[in-house]
């Protein structure tokens, strides 16, 4: 039985544990988490018909079961998970090559990804330039003259104003349609790619744990040692 998993399945499993890296190291990080207080009320000394009173103020913890330490261990073990995922992953990608080959060489999957990013960018950018049209309009202008009396006074004119296009759009609209079907190919060998079950690795908690149900299962697993 192969214990692979999809590259698709590895990149949300790598987002899911770097989540509870972080969940759980800012809960340490809350010093609150990892002290107990004690408040010891010393009414007897001015009131001997009662007992003093000691109370609990301790904060009420978010994973009570779980120890500092405890949490600190699980923080390291989800580190050396991410680190055998990503080596796993690394690992697959090696002779993961898509059907795409640019100067003669078949792209691999990692320059497949910024060569299809990079074509849509370009085509994005002739965007622009593909919906430019010509045009014209008109509107009016004020000028100066002197009357046959010798005065200055100003007169009316039409402006017309023409927009061409100074490059061949048709170049330009076809090399956009190219960028967009080159980048729409390589990212369907992409998505294909992602989902071939290649990467070996055993994730030791499910994608879809809670926090909770993940220190929950790292104290079940370490008891039962």
């Amino acid at each position: 039985m192969s214990n692979a998993i999809s590259l698709k399945e590895s990149f949300r499993y790598m987002n899911h544990l770097e989540k509870n890296i972080s969940s759980l190291i800012s809960y340490i990080r809350n010093t609150n988490n990892s002290i107990k207080v004690t408040e010891n009320h010393l009414k007897s000394k001015s009131n001997s018909e009662v007992k003093d009173e000691e109370i609990d103020m301790t904060n009420e913890h978010t994973y009570p079961n779980a120890s500092t330490v405890d949490i600190t261990f699980l923080i390291n073990q989800l580190v050396d998970q991410k680190l055998k995922l990503s080596l796993a992953i690394e690992d697959s990608k090696k002779n993961l090559f898509l059907d795409w080959k640019e100067n003669g060489i078949n792209l691999t999957l990692d320059s497949g990804v910024e060569y299809a990013k990079k074509n849509r960018d370009l085509a994005n950018n002739l965007k622009c330039l593909v919906d430019l049209k010509p045009s014209e309009s008109k509107s009016s202008g004020t000028d100066y003259k002197f009357n046959v009396e010798g005065n200055q006074v100003a007169y009316k004119y039409t402006i017309e104003k023409k927009v061409t296009i100074d490059f061949d759009r048709n170049i330009i609209n076809d090399l956009y349609k190219k960028l967009l079907n080159k980048a729409d190919t390589l990212s369907t060998q992409i998505e294909s790619a992602m989902l071939k079950e290649i990467v070996e690795f055993i994730p030791i908690y499910d994608i879809h744990d809670s926090i909770t149900e993940i220190v929950d299962k790292y104290l079940a697993n370490k008891n039962n040692k």
